[in-house]
C-alpha cells in the first residue's frame, strides 16, 4: 500500500490524559495542529520544519483574535468541517461535547435479514447524538467521589435498550472495539445483526441483577452458531463477548474453545493483516477504526486468558504484529490525515530527540508482549537463567520509559483511563508471574487458590537471589493494591481485575504465613482485607469474583487461625500437639473474630 493510500487517521498524537490535561493553558497560535498534538515545539513556519521532515499536513487553528463572545452548543445539524483550515481545536471539542446530554438509546427495530458487512453511516462528530464526554468509543470521565468499594449498580433496566446502555456504560469503557453507542444504534436499525444485539444484551446483562444473564447467554450461543449468518468480522466481535462472558461466569473450559474458536476466525478472515480494516471498512473512518481495535483486542485477550485461566496456551506468541495501532478518539473527531503508527515506530521511538507520546491503548498493547516474555522465562530452563533476566529488564524499562502523563492511570482531574489502567495491571501482574515462583514465597500455603492462577504460576523455580525476588513480587502486589485505591468505582474496570486481585491476595498471603514479621503484621492484614472487600463487592456481579472469594476467605481464614494460635503459646511450655490442638478447640472464637476483620459491610 502506498503512503498516500494510508488509513486517514492520526496514530500518533498525544493520549487522552495529555490531551485532557491542556485544557485550561494558555492558546498557543503559532502551534500547528499535528504539533500541538503530540506536545511538540513548532517554529510557526506556512509548514513547518517538522511537518516538512514528516511529510504531515500542516494547518493552524483559526485565530480568534478579537471575539469576546461565549462559545455556543454545537448544533446537530452541524457537519464535519470540509477543509482543515475550518478544523477546531481539541480544546473546543472537548468544552462543545461537555455540554452535551447523556444519550438515551430507543428501542430497537430489526429490519429483515441483510448479512452483508455495511458499515455504519458515518456521523458527525459533533452531533449531539454522541454520548456525553470527549470519547467516542464511550470513555467518557469516571466520577471520583464515593467509597472505592462500591459498585454504583444501574437503576434496574433489563429491557433490549437498557441492556445496551449499561453495555456502553459499565463494560465498553474498559474493552472499547465496538462501533460507539450511536453508530451502533444505527448500525442495528439498518442491518440484521442478531449476534451483535445479543453479544450486546448478554454482556449489559451481568451489571442488572435482574436480567436472566444465563438465558441470554444461551441465545447468543445459538446465534453465534447458527451458520446462516456470515462468519465475518461482526462475528468475531460477538464470539469475544461471548468468551468473556464465560470468564466473568467462571466457566473456564467454554471460555477457553471460545476464545480459541474467536482467534481461528479472525486469522482466518485475515484480520491481523494490515489492509484488512482500511479494505473491510466501507471507506468510513470508525468503522476502519473499530476492525484495528477488535483485532488488537484479540492480541490482548489472548494474554489475559492464558494468564488467568490454566486450561488456555497462548495462541499468538511469537506473531507478526503489523496492524495499525488504535487511534486515540481526539484524532478521529479531529480528522487529521497524518500518517499511521505501528509497533516497530513504538519500539523505534525510544531513540528519537523528541519520543512522540502514542495512544494508550499502546501501552497496553505492550504490556502483553511483555507478558509473552514472562511466559517464555516459565518455560526456562535453570540453566537459562538469562531468559529470566531480560523478563526482568523488560518490565524495567517499560516502567522506566512511560511518558509523564502515562505514569499513572489518573489525570489532575481525577478521570481514570480504563485502558492505562489495564496496562499498569498487567504489568504487575507479570511481575507477580515471574517473581513468584523464585521468592521464599510459599506455593502449599495457597494451593487452595486454583482459580485465576494460569499456567506456570505455580511451580516454584529454583533461583540464587530468592530475596529480591521475593521483595518485587511484594512491590507487584502493592502496586495492585494501589490500583484498587483509586477513586472510581470498582463496576468500571475489566472483568479481569477480579484475577489481578487474585495474585496480589496469593502474595500477600503466602508472606503472611511465614514470613511478615509482628511488626508487620497488621500491614500485610490490611492487604489482605482490602483485596477481600473488592472480591465480595464484585462477587456480587461476576461470578468468578464470588468464586475466588471463597478460596482465597478459606487460606486467609486457616492463616489467621494458625498465627493467632502461634501467638497464643509459650513455646517453652507447650508441645506442638498442645498448640494444634489449642487451635482446633478455639476455632470458632477465632473465626468469629475472623469475620469481624475481615469481612466487610455489604456495599
Amino acid at each position: 500500500m502506498e503512503s498516500n493510500d494510508l488509513p486517514r487517521n492520526n496514530f500518533s498524537s498525544a493520549g487522552t490524559h495529555s490531551s485532557k490535561s491542556e485544557v485550561g493553558k494558555a492558546f498557543i497560535q503559532v502551534a500547528c495542529l499535528p504539533c500541538r498534538s503530540r506536545h511538540l515545539k513548532c517554529d510557526g513556519g506556512v509548514r513547518c520544519s517538522r511537518c516538512v521532515t514528516e511529510n504531515n499536513i500542516c494547518s493552524y487553528v483559526k485565530s480568534r483574535r478579537g471575539w469576546k463572545g461565549s462559545r455556543k452548543r454545537l448544533s446537530t445539524q452541524q457537519s464535519v468541517p470540509a477543509s482543515l483550515s475550518e478544523v477546531v481545536s481539541s480544546h473546543d471539542i472537548v468544552r462543545s461535547f461537555e455540554m452535551l446530554p447523556t444519550y438515551d438509546p430507543l428501542d430497537l427495530q430489526i429490519p429483515p435479514a441483510n448479512n452483508t458487512l455495511t458499515a455504519a453511516p458515518t456521523a458527525s462528530p459533533y452531533d449531539s447524538s454522541f454520548p456525553g464526554g470527549v470519547n467516542i468509543f464511550g470513555q467518557r470521565p469516571l466520577p471520583t467521589a464515593g467509597l472505592v468499594l462500591k459498585l454504583d449498580l444501574p437503576s434496574v433496566d433489563d429491557s433490549k435498550p437498557g441492556l445496551i446502555n449499561t453495555y456502553y456504560t459499565h463494560f465498553h469503557p474498559a474493552h472499547p472495539f465496538l462501533l460507539p453507542q450511536s453508530q451502533m444504534l444505527q448500525l442495528l436499525n439498518t442491518t440484521s445483526l442478531p449476534h451483535i444485539e445479543l453479544a450486546l444484551q448478554y454482556m449489559g446483562s451481568f451489571y442488572i441483577p435482574a436480567a436472566s444473564t444465563q438465558s441470554y447467554q444461551q441465545l447468543l450461543l445459538q446465534s453465534i452458531s447458527d451458520m446462516s449468518l456470515n462468519r465475518d468480522a461482526h462475528m468475531v466481535q460477538a464470539m469475544l463477548i461471548y468468551a468473556i462472558g464465560l470468564h466473568i461466569a467462571d466457566e473456564e473450559e467454554a471460555s477457553t474453545t471460545a476464545m480459541g474458536n474467536t482467534i481461528t476466525l479472525a486469522l482466518e478472515l485475515g484480520m491481523h493483516r494490515r489492509n484488512f480494516a482500511q479494505e473491510a471498512g466501507s471507506q468510513d473512518i470508525y468503522v476502519e477504526e473499530a476492525w484495528r481495535r477488535t483485532w488488537w483486542e484479540i492480541f490482548v485477550l489472548d494474554g489475559m486468558f492464558a494468564g488467568t485461566n490454566p486450561t488456555y496456551k497462548l495462541q499468538l506468541f511469537d506473531m507478526k504484529l503489523e496492524v495499525y495501532l488504535p487511534s486515540e478518539d481526539i484524532d478521529l473527531l479531529t480528522g487529521l490525515p497524518t500518517i499511521p503508527k505501528t509497533l516497530d515506530d513504538y519500539d523505534d521511538a525510544l531513540f528519537l530527540n523528541d519520543t512522540p507520546i502514542f495512544p494508550t491503548s499502546t501501552y497496553r498493547i505492550d504490556a502483553i508482549r511483555l507478558l509473552q516474555k514472562v511466559f517464555a522465562a516459565s518455560r526456562a530452563s535453570p540453566t537459562e537463567s538469562y531468559i529470566v533476566e531480560a523478563a526482568d529488564v523488560h518490565l524495567t524499562n517499560w516502567t522506566l520509559h512511560l511518558p509523564p502523563t502515562m505514569r499513572a492511570p489518573m489525570d489532575r482531574d481525577g478521570n481514570v483511563d480504563e485502558i492505562l489502567f489495564q496496562a499498569h495491571m498487567i504489568v504487575s501482574a507479570c511481575a507477580i508471574m515471574l517473581h513468584r515462583p523464585r521468592s521464599d514465597l510459599s506455593t502449599e500455603d495457597v494451593k487452595e487458590v486454583t482459580t485465576c492462577v494460569g499456567a506456570g504460576q505455580t511451580s516454584p523455580t529454583a533461583s540464587l537471589h530468592t530475596d529480591i525476588h521475593t521483595a518485587k513480587a511484594m512491590q507487584a502486589a502493592k502496586d495492585i493494591s494501589f490500583l484498587i485505591t483509586l477513586p472510581c468505582p470498582l463496576i468500571k474496570h475489566t472483568p479481569f481485575f477480579t484475577c489481578a486481585v487474585t495474585m496480589a491476595s496469593i502474595v500477600f498471603l503466602s508472606y503472611w504465613s511465614f514470613i511478615a514479621t509482628e511488626s508487620g503484621d497488621a500491614f500485610i492484614k490490611e492487604n489482605i482485607r482490602l483485596n477481600i472487600g473488592v472480591l465480595k463487592t464484585l462477587g456480587e456481579i461476576w461470578p468468578i469474583a464470588g468464586t475466588v472469594l471463597k478460596q482465597v476467605r478459606g487460606v486467609a481464614k486457616e492463616l489467621f487461625q494458625s498465627r493467632k494460635a502461634m501467638n497464643n503459646a509459650y513455646w517453652m511450655n507447650v508441645t506442638r500437639e498442645e498448640v494444634l490442638r489449642g487451635m482446633l478447640e478455639g476455632s470458632n472464637e477465632q473465626e468469629e473474630v475472623f469475620d469481624q476483620f475481615f469481612l466487610l459491610p455489604a456495599s
